[in-house]
């Protein structure tokens, strides 16, 4: 990460060259389930500012498997694929022979006047967001502060992808609201299920336990063998006590009893 400017030289192996990269960029896709990443945060990664780098987009419903058959992807695709591949963005006109001739250039686009009018727009968004959030001492507040950031990055993105010149309106429209949904799904999906100790992880499991079950409800037997995990009624008792007082359930007789 401390070398996006320069060449990186790898380690030297025995059976194959050092591997040289200029200006490398590391881009992460990573796949996980929202339970499994939850329980591996806490809200020191808010503060310290590594998720708001972090564009997460979080899936509402759990679509089938698709069996296609094999195919030929379609001709654009390849030609455009193809294009990209054999381009050679040229050298700036100060450089020198010895860098023309062996660097990577960077192809420069433009923010239209239009885009940046609607960058100016989410900045003053995301900065409402982080006041409103701080004033209420919600960490949350720190996934707005690279808001902006991430905005122009899709963008630009979106930009080269449609082989333009320059960021136009749309694109720029398209990375910000894309991302407004990204953070404002992810605060919800935080809200709910972040907790920063033991106690409040268990205690978070059987509030979702209880919220899975809809208007029916959980009876308490229910309730402690699906919990099997803690161990101490007391303890137990206490997490569906500190819920009730919290409002997040209630608690009422069975009908049958």
């Amino acid at each position: 990460y401390s070398s996006p400017h320069k060449i990186y030289i790898g380690k030297q192996k025995a059976d194959e060259d050092v591997r040289r990269i200029d200006q490398p960029h590391v881009n992460i896709w990573g796949l996980t389930s929202p339970d499994v990443l939850m329980d591996g945060l806490s809200t020191s990664e808010l503060r310290d500012g590594w998720l708001g780098r972090v564009i997460t987009i979080i899936s509402v419903d759990r679509p089938k498997y698709e069996i296609r058959k094999s195919s030929e992807p379609p001709k654009e695709i390849i030609e455009e694929g193809q294009k990209w591949i054999m381009f050679t963005p040229p050298p700036p006109q100060d450089a020198g022979d010895i860098r023309s001739a062996c660097g990577t250039h960077q192809i420069e686009i433009q923010t239209s006047q239009l885009a940046m009018v609607e960058f100016e727009r989410f900045r003053d968004f995301c900065y409402d967001k982080m006041i409103a959030c701080d004033g209420v001492s919600d960490d949350t507040q720190y996934l707005w502060g690279k808001a902006l950031q991430n905005a122009r990055r899709i963008s630009l993105i979106i930009s080269a992808g449609d082989g333009a010149e320059e960021i136009t309106e749309e694109h720029a429209k398209y990375g910000c609201e894309f991302i407004r949904i990204c953070v404002e799904s992810f605060r919800e999906c935080i809200k709910h299920n972040m907790a920063n100790n033991s106690w409040e992880m268990d205690k978070q499991k059987i509030f979702k336990l209880i919220k899975k079950s809809g208007d029916a409800g959980l009876s308490k037997s229910d309730i402690t063998r699906r919990t099997q995990f803690i161990r101490d009624k007391k303890v137990r008792d206490s997490y569906l006590t500190d819920l009730r007082e919290a409002g997040m359930i209630r608690v009422r007789m069975h009908p049958q009893n």
